[in-house]
């Protein structure tokens, strides 16, 4: 789908907004790296950015130009009216004339924090879509980190059936990730880590 049909589509399909933030990111991310002292900032006009594009989606205009050009422009309004950010070096303390550019190494730390946000509600999505024994087999040993035989003691359970049920949680995991059936309302609180 073209970029101008899923701007169209950002306030009727809340998959456009995360098919539209894949396509741009990078971009994004790579213009606040260039004009924020810190990465927290660059996360925040990224995430501001992306808001700012949903907000006005109904005024983007595709015969004034590209997407790309549009959402920079929405990144640098959002840069102008960020709370605490610094318009100058020399108000932020520094002497130096130029910006300070986020290293390639702190630029993939943020999309590393981004990409793992996003997988982290995919993840929690297809747990919610588990019974509440597979999802417990699955917290046991996947974030508390006890051996399956640990596990089994916590659940009152012998070794053996323990790790059957870890098997089965494992397999209808794998499935809901693969095949996403959207939840209505969360039947639970999850942490996922």
């Amino acid at each position: 789908m073209p970029d101008a049909a899923l701007v169209a589509r950002l306030g009727s399909d809340e998959g456009a907004l995360d098919e539209l933030f894949r396509r741009h990111r990078r971009m994004v991310l790579a213009y606040g790296a260039r004009r924020c002292y810190q990465p927290a900032d660059v996360a925040d006009l990224l995430a501001a950015t992306f808001l700012a594009a949903l907000k006005t989606a109904s005024r983007y205009d595709p015969t004034k130009g590209d997407v790309g050009p549009w959402l920079l422009a929405l990144a640098h309004r959002q840069l102008g009216s960020m709370p605490g950010r610094q318009s100058s070096p020399r108000r932020a303390g520094r002497t130096d004339p130029a910006p300070r550019v986020l290293s390639d190494d702190a630029i993939a730390r943020i999309e590393e924090q981004i990409d793992a946000a996003q997988c982290s509600v995919e993840i929690e999505h297809a747990l919610l879509g588990l019974s509440e024994r597979h999802r417990e087999a699955l917290r046991l040993v996947d974030y508390d980190h006890l051996t399956p035989t640990d596990a089994a003691q916590v659940t009152g359970l012998r070794p053996s059936a323990f790790r059957f049920r870890l098997a089965r949680a494992r397999r209808a995991f794998r499935s809901a990730l693969r095949d996403p059936v959207p939840v209505a309302r969360p039947r639970v609180a999850l942490e996922v880590h």
